[in-house]
């Protein structure tokens, strides 16, 4: 009965400029541990480039600023990224498994 407990490893990475995305993806964490997973949440800006390669399992979490830039906690990460991609072997993320929440303002 129940849950089963997998252990399986997720990474959750967010962009955020007010908090918000950030409170989604600690949720998020929360709920995955408490269903057996190990959930390590950070901002884009905390891992590099050649971490992320890494991890098998990664939710990125991101909410639109502004006029539509990029969160300042994934500026770092994605201005990397741009220069990463010019040279990036086509299988350099071909084990990893991706899941996107985008988040913005319904306003707009």
């Amino acid at each position: 009965m129940g849950e089963q407990v997998t252990g399986e490893r997720v990474t959750i990475l967010y962009g955020s400029d007010t908090g918000t995305s950030e409170v989604v993806a600690k949720n998020f964490q929360f709920e995955l541990k408490r269903r057996g997973m190990k959930a390590k949440c950070m901002a884009f800006n905390d891992i590099s480039i050649a971490d992320l390669a890494g991890q098998k399992k990664v939710l990125a979490i991101v909410a639109t600023a502004g006029q539509g830039e990029m969160p300042k906690s994934a500026v770092k990460f994605w201005e990397e990224m741009e220069t990463f991609l010019e040279t990036a072997p086509t299988d350099h993320l071909a084990e990893t498994q991706f899941a996107v929440f985008g988040m913005g303002d319904s306003s707009y």
